[in-house]
């Protein structure tokens, strides 16, 4: 693919030039321009709208010093790791297990409740017990919705992305994916001021979507462009993990949504 592509710019460049002598600074142009087109990006930008340019990278999504980190969870903000309630290797028990190391002497559960009564958040529903779960998660919340935690200069806005049948398995329900982003787009540029936002590929993984991180990166960015009402002053950052950079094409995306 690449030598098809050099040789494709090369011979359309040159053929507009009559001087032999520039035909191999043409090549080198041609060869450099190529590398660059063809070779995966790291990081790319991505202009959605007049005022809306969202910022896609490669880095690690905890290890955000400041602004809004925003964190997947299930409809009961769970935070318990064992019997597979929350899984250690998903964001949500990542971020589980990053909160507790780094803010030992808090209580997560206690916070989530906190904040949960600081914005009034309305549960949508109660159960009466849940198999193999405790600290009293009986509540559960809306797709979408938000709970926000200050923590000195991060704030980590934690939003329903997964609901839980009563086995406490993540629903398959694709349906309502769009509605779970809009809304949480909604949420966030209503409680947000101006911090910068950053968020990894929500929806892929085990939320019971069913999509590959390529297309549902494309789904999110698409939502983002339909969501008039999402303007962030501090800008808005996808973050991929290393392990999932094998998987997105992100020169792909830039030509998807550059080309319009």
């Amino acid at each position: 693919a690449l030598l098809s592509t050099l040789a494709t710019i090369s011979v359309g460049i040159c053929a507009c030039i009559n001087k032999p002598s520039l035909w191999g600074t043409c090549l080198v142009i041609s060869i450099v321009y190529a590398i660059i087109k063809v070779c995966p990006s790291k990081k790319i930008d991505i202009k959605l709208a007049p005022k809306r340019t969202i910022s896609i990278r490669q880095d690690n999504l905890l290890k955000t010093e400041r602004g809004i980190v925003v964190i997947p969870v299930n409809n009961y903000f769970d935070t318990q790791l064992e019997h597979d309630i929350v899984s250690k290797t998903s964001i949500h028990g990542l971020f589980v297990q990053h909160y507790k190391q780094k803010y030992p002497n808090d209580n997560l559960d206690k916070d989530i409740e906190d904040a949960i009564n600081n914005d009034r958040l309305q549960k949508c529903g109660h159960k009466k017990e849940r198999m193999n779960v405790r600290n009293g998660k009986l509540d559960f919340y809306e797709l979408g919705s938000i709970v926000r935690l200050q923590k000195g200069d991060i704030q980590y806005y934690l939003v329903v992305a997964t609901e839980f049948d009563d086995n406490n398995h993540v629903k398959y329900q694709p349906e309502k994916f769009s509605y779970m982003l809009m809304k949480m787009f909604k949420n966030i540029d209503t409680f947000n001021s101006g911090r910068p936002v950053y968020m990894p590929i929500i929806g892929s993984g085990q939320s019971g979507y069913n999509l590959s991180k390529q297309e549902t990166l494309r789904h999110i960015l698409q939502c983002i462009k339909l969501a008039d009402h999402y303007n962030v002053l501090g800008g808005t950052t996808i973050i991929v993990h290393e392990k999932d950079m094998k998987e997105i094409s992100l020169n792909k995306i830039r030509y998807e949504f550059n080309m319009f």
